[in-house]
């Protein structure tokens, strides 16, 4: 049995500006929409984290920042050790920290292995608000045949995954209070 915690804390960044032609800020959403053709230049957070906010002096903030995987983002695959099956910070694209927990147990012939943890995101920034986030999965896999004490497993593995995520202040910044998900993998390596 192997006991494990991760922690991530990728900072925040602001900007005060006027805002060009062609952009704005949802004053309800804190999101920047942009026109057809215009670009701007930052990179935001997305699925649901604040990234904006109209000041009374007629500039805008704006939030971004958070951690650019141009190969791993939408896919849950990046390599910081809070990620689990359904986010993490940089699939969120947003500053914020996370923490994750997990535990797993392997039979004593190695062809069963089951993962079950457990993490607590807080997405967003200190002026708009944040997004506490938590997901719990369970992992579980076995290999049809013993896997080799070294080199490469060759043969077939059937893998179940499942993942429950919640979030507050969905009225606020968007997103779902609940998601689950289920992927069932039959895989042979040769």
């Amino acid at each position: 049995m192997d006991f494990t915690v991760g922690y991530n804390a990728i900072p925040e960044r602001s900007d005060t500006l006027s805002l060009p032609t062609g952009v704005s800020c949802s004053n309800s959403k804190h999101q920047i929409a942009t026109a057809a053709g215009v670009t701007f230049p930052y990179f935001l957070p997305s699925g649901g984290t604040a990234d904006c906010i109209n000041n009374s002096d007629g500039t805008t903030t704006v939030y971004y920042g958070g951690w650019a995987s141009p190969y791993t983002d939408s896919y849950a695959t990046d390599v910081l050790f809070t990620t689990s099956i359904s986010q993490g910070l940089i699939d969120r694209r947003s500053p914020g920290q996370g923490v994750k927990f997990a535990v797993t147990l392997q039979t004593a012939d190695h062809r069963g292995r089951f993962i079950a943890s457990r993490a607590i995101y807080t997405y967003g920034n200190s002026t708009i608000g944040t997004q506490p986030t938590q997901e719990s999965n369970l992992d579980g896999t076995w290999f049809f045949r013993k896997p080799p004490s070294a080199g490469p497993y060759h043969g077939l593995l059937i893998r179940h995954r499942y993942a429950e995520r919640t979030q507050k202040n969905t009225l606020i910044f968007g997103g779902t209070p609940l998601f689950k998900y289920n992927r069932t993998q039959l895989e042979f390596d040769f």
